[in-house]
């Protein structure tokens, strides 16, 4: 007998008992068609308890090895005596454990042989479609009897004639000697179909049952050699390939099913029932295709859809998408030999619970040798187009690329899930001890970039790993570190990836902008660095400050640009190894770039606002009139006016015809005598008497034109000039209004004055 074992490894709480299952044992195929098994037991007073036992032992052989053979198996079995009493129907044979446990339990009804009603029941309630008789099911009952009928009220020849008998296949077994008698023998080959040879058998005793085993299994059960040249799941080798769906199915591939055509299993840990899922049993184009190659489940709108790889069909590879309301999507090779479909994988980037896209390995893609190659399926409106492929930028000759392809969640920490493409056979050519490559490929918000951020080679990793990145998987903490870690496989290996970090970068300034008339400014600069990582509230998380002494020193006097912001880079590493670390040394994520920039603003005169906003007005004047060939010269005035904020660089373009010369410009000074203006001012006052730091002064201003002094006059009150720390002091005055003359930045000196406290105020205009 040929099993079919899939062996379970996890410490997940809905896989527990049993390690391994043994499909063929614990699951019926729903599926149109099948074979429906009717067996119908004589339990009459003339058998004798122990044969009865033998007889069960007898049933339940046949049907075990029925399981192990046919996967589309379903039985019942009816006993008669006194009564026709329905032993487990046809769902109940579902449950195949259940079902052969069942067949252990019956206890025999003894009295009367009722065989023609113990049949008419079987056609009645078994072989009925709303008992879960399939109608193009093939139908098979076998009688197992010791005698001829006694007391049946039916007659046989009526049931074995009825419309309900056709295309039932009968076998009839006969124990005993009663069956030397000519009545018994009669109704026996009236029970069994044509020919007798090969549906009537007769034993002596019960305890030559079981040397009907492998008959019956020949004649019931078409298997290779006996009904055909296709096989149907004798060599179906379930389990090839498996993902667990949830805490009730599982996916399983069986490659070998219908002459290697292949198909997939979906299985149900609850009630066992398992649903067959191919192309088609008939497609000659499918034969050889290896469905169930790999297998992986795509979360759709409207549920779950599943996904088989057939990586030889047609020559060129195909993927079955099975979706939820019956139909299919074919995804197609475009190369003979690329074994398209042997790996596929679904990706839910944006982690919204719907899967987002699909990725087909076809690790024999040719090139100049099977460098292989990974397609990229995008889900949209309900169906997989193709967007692309996952590139290298220099693909290795029999790389085999795409052999493996894993998503290994967010190993970035950006949001967005990430993918891992395995190489095996990368770099093989250069040096065979030490081989292989994995790829890594990161999402964003626009999908899965089809360049890679990481190529992680064997020999970067360690000395003599061979068929590195053969397998991959991750998305889990398997260091308990609270980071994600990916798993690659090698010959006798498994290596564990480095975690990736990021940095962000914080700089502040003290003062935070720099005067621009001071000869040298010194500003203080408090350099952060906060790594990003999914770190537990109990795990430190790494901040480091460092604090720099900034000094701006004036070399030579601005003719243009005098108030652009300083700009600074910061530019950062990570200097580590893995030796004297209990995990992998991190590594900087390759997106964020390891530098930082940051600005150091001038102070402006912009009343305390981020942006100066000036009011320029233009006016110009000129002659009414210009004769050509008379006027000699061409007069314009024109008059630029601010009466806002004060306007920094300002630049006025002047166009005129190209049969005019420009000469010269001569600017005009506006006389003026005085105005009264209003300063904010900001003393180094006592911070207990002031705590606002601000006093508001009214000065009249006068403006020498020759020494461009300004002089003024200043009076503080009693309170407030004491206040005063020193007697030397700088300030800021901004002009609020209406004096645009004086401009914005002054130079202030106080001296101390005569009884009464009054000072005198001597400002220098700066320009």
């Amino acid at each position: 007998a040929n099993f079919h074992f899939l062996f379970l490894f996890s410490s997940s709480p809905f896989i527990s008992s049993p390690d391994h299952l043994l499909l063929n044992h614990s699951f019926r195929v729903l599926a149109d068609s099948g074979t429906e098994i009717a067996i119908v037991l004589d339990g009459s007073g003339s058998i004798d308890p122990e044969d009865f036992e033998r007889a069960k032992a007898f049933i339940y052989n046949m049907m075990k090895a029925f399981y192990e053979k046919c996967f589309e198996c379903d039985f019942a079995l009816v006993q008669y005596g006194s009564d026709i009493r329905t032993e487990f129907n046809l769902q109940d044979s579902w449950n195949a454990n259940a079902t052969l446990q069942n067949v252990q339990n019956i206890t025999q009804l003894c009295n009367v042989t009722k065989t023609a009603s113990a049949i008419q029941h079987v056609l009645d309630s078994i072989f009925n479609e709303s008992q879960g008789s399939q109608k193009n099911a093939a139908k098979i009952m076998v009688v197992l009897t010791d005698g001829e009928i006694f007391l049946d009220p039916m007659n046989l020849t009526t049931v074995i004639n009825s419309p309900k008998m056709a295309r039932i296949d009968r076998y009839a077994i006969g124990v005993g000697k009663a069956f030397n008698k000519p009545n018994a023998l009669s109704e026996l080959r009236l029970i069994a179909s044509d020919p007798d040879e090969s549906h009537l058998f007769r034993v002596t005793n019960y305890s030559a049952l079981d040397g009907l085993l492998s008959t019956l299994q020949q004649k019931i059960i078409a298997i290779e050699g006996t009904a055909g040249d296709v096989t149907e799941y004798e060599l179906a080798q379930t389990g090839f390939s498996a993902q667990i769906l949830d805490k009730q199915h599982i996916l399983v591939g069986a490659v070998g099913a219908y002459d290697w055509s292949g198909g997939v299993l979906l299985y149900d840990w609850v009630t066992k029932i398992a649903t067959f899922l191919n192309e088609s049993k008939e497609a000659k184009e499918a034969k050889y295709g290896y469905l169930g190659y790999s297998v992986a489940v795509v979360n759709a709108q409207d549920g779950a859809w599943y996904v088989a790889g057939a990586p030889q069909h047609s020559m060129t590879g195909k993927v079955l998408v099975f979706k939820k309301d019956g139909s299919k999507q074919i995804l197609q090779g475009d190369q003979v030999g690329s074994y398209f479909g042997s790996e596929l994988c679904s990706v839910d980037v944006n982690q919204d619970e719907e899967t987002d896209y699909l990725l087909v390995g076809a690790p024999l893609y040719h090139i100049h040798g099977e460098e292989g190659r990974v397609y990229v399926y995008q889900l949209k409106n309900g169906f997989f187009s193709c967007v692309g492929h996952l590139s290298v930028q220099a693909p290795s000759a029999f790389a085999r690329f795409g052999f493996t392809v894993a998503s290994i969640g967010d190993i970035n920490k950006d949001g967005y899930v990430d993918v891992a493409v395995g190489a095996p056979l990368e770099d093989r050519l250069l040096d065979s001890s030490t081989f292989g490559s994995i790829y890594i490929y990161n999402g964003d918000k626009n999908g899965i970039r089809s360049t890679f951020s990481q190529r992680i080679r064997a020999a970067e990793v360690a000395p003599g790993l061979q068929y590195f990145g053969q397998s991959i998987d991750g998305g889990f903490d398997f260091t308990d570190d609270s980071l994600i870690d990916i798993t690659v496989g090698s010959f006798g290996n498994v290596t564990v990836s480095r975690p990736v970090v990021r940095f962000d970068v914080t700089m502040r300034f003290t003062p935070e902008r720099i005067f621009i008339f001071h000869n040298n400014s010194i500003i203080t600069a408090e350099l952060c660095f906060n790594m990003s990582s999914p770190l537990e509230a109990s795990h430190p998380i790494y901040l480091s400050c460092l604090h720099i002494f900034l000094n701006f020193v004036l070399l030579q006097p601005c003719d243009y640009d005098c108030f652009s912001s300083i700009t600074l880079k910061v530019s950062y590493q990570l200097s580590n190894s893995n030796e004297n670390m209990d995990h992998p040394a991190p590594m900087l994520d390759i997106y964020q770039e390891p530098e930082a920039y940051f600005q150091v603003p001038y102070k402006k005169d912009c009343n305390n606002k981020a942006i100066c906003a000036a009011n320029l007005t233009l006016r110009s004047q000129t002659q009414k009139k210009l004769v050509v060939g008379d006027t000699k010269e061409l007069t314009m005035d024109i008059s630029l006016v601010n009466s806002g904020d004060d306007s920094y660089m300002t630049t006025m373009v002047l166009k005129y015809p190209r049969n005019l010369q420009f000469k010269k410009m001569i600017p005009k000074v506006r006389s003026w005598s005085g105005c009264l203006a209003h300063f904010s001012v900001i003393w180094q006052l006592d911070e207990a008497l002031f705590p606002d730091q601000t006093a508001n002064i009214t000065i009249n201003i006068l403006k020498d034109r020759t020494d461009l002094l300004v002089t003024g006059e200043i009076t503080f009150n009693k309170y407030l000039y004491e206040g005063l720390k020193e007697e030397n002091h700088r300030a800021e005055v901004s002009i609020r209004a209406p004096c645009r003359q004086l401009g914005p930045f002054l130079m202030m000196e106080m001296k101390e004055a005569a009884e009464g406290r009054n000072a005198n105020v001597f400002a220098e205009l700066l320009k």
